[in-house]
């Protein structure tokens, strides 16, 4: 609850200077260590080659949730390799006739016959830069913009700030001058109905995301496929599961679980278990 949150004793309008998460900033983390960033000292070619194999998973488009299951009216929290992130879609709302979009205001006194627009599906960093309020907890506003419930702080749909209600003039504008009143904005495209996020903020990873495609199936090889028109996209099948990625990989991978986790659906559990005999051909992890 926000309400539990220690609140410190200074003004509201005091800016408390938060360092942004190292995972998302433009901060180059790939420098080789022990003086091997000195031209001078040569590097064996097997270690350059190793490097270049790396794998680097906040450098790639992740899919997250496809977008029909998500709400347009409220930020949805999500955890994307170990971080908190916010999904929200910066769509206003708008008159059905005119298409003119009403403002900021109550939700409670939107007028009638109105829709939200359809808008970009934006992720940030779960986190308000004033006093790390989860923007999650927040509102998306009839004007399109992300509220924070504890002070009210909005934000636009590519993290600037756009509005603090106890600052005006001059002071509004020193606070929106500072760089870390923006949020963590995380590059997002939708690809077949899915939403895809790039897990890594700033300019240097706008560019890069710009320039990589998403992933999808390839179609190359199967010769009874002419286009896309012969591909039928049935409805969407999915858990959300309350854990990482690598807990879900290490259940995968448990065979023994599958007839007595699955019982009545794959296998019996008062049948199938039995030892298992497993073959190692490749033992890459100890190489």
């Amino acid at each position: 609850s926000l309400h539990s949150m220690q609140v410190q004793r200074h003004s509201e309008l005091e800016y408390r200077k938060l360092t942004p998460l190292d995972v998302t900033t433009d901060v180059d983390l790939s420098t080789p260590k022990n003086g091997a960033s000195d031209p001078s000292i040569p590097i064996p070619a097997a270690a350059v080659a190793e490097e270049e194999e790396k794998f680097d998973w906040f450098k790639t488009w992740l899919p997250l949730m496809p977008v029909e299951y998500l709400d347009r009216e409220k930020p949805t929290p999500f955890k994307l390799l170990g971080m908190d992130i916010v999904v929200w879609n910066d769509g206003a709302v708008v008159d059905e006739k005119s298409g003119k979009p009403i403002g900021f205001g109550p939700k409670t006194e939107r007028p009638k016959k109105t829709r939200r627009a359809e808008g970009t599906w934006r992720a940030f960093a779960d986190r308000c830069p004033h006093r790390a309020a989860p923007l999650s907890e927040g509102r998306v506003e009839d004007d399109g913009s992300l509220m924070c419930s504890y002070h009210a702080w909005r934000w636009e749909g590519d993290g600037e700030l756009a509005v603090v209600p106890q600052a005006h003039g001059s002071e509004l504008e020193r606070i929106k001058k500072n760089p870390k009143s923006n949020c963590n904005s995380f590059p997002t495209k939708v690809k077949n109905g899915v939403l895809w996020v790039w897990p890594k903020a700033g300019s240097d990873a706008r560019i890069l995301s710009e320039l990589t495609p998403v992933n999808e199936m390839s179609l190359e090889g199967l010769t009874d496929v002419d286009d896309d028109s012969r591909i039928v996209y049935g409805p969407w099948m999915f858990r959300y599961l309350p854990y990482g990625w690598d807990f879900f990989v290490e259940n995968v991978i448990d065979a023994a679980h599958v007839p007595v986790a699955h019982h009545g659906v794959v296998a019996s559990r008062y049948v199938e278990p039995r030892p298992l005999h497993i073959n190692v051909t490749d033992d890459t992890f100890n190489n």
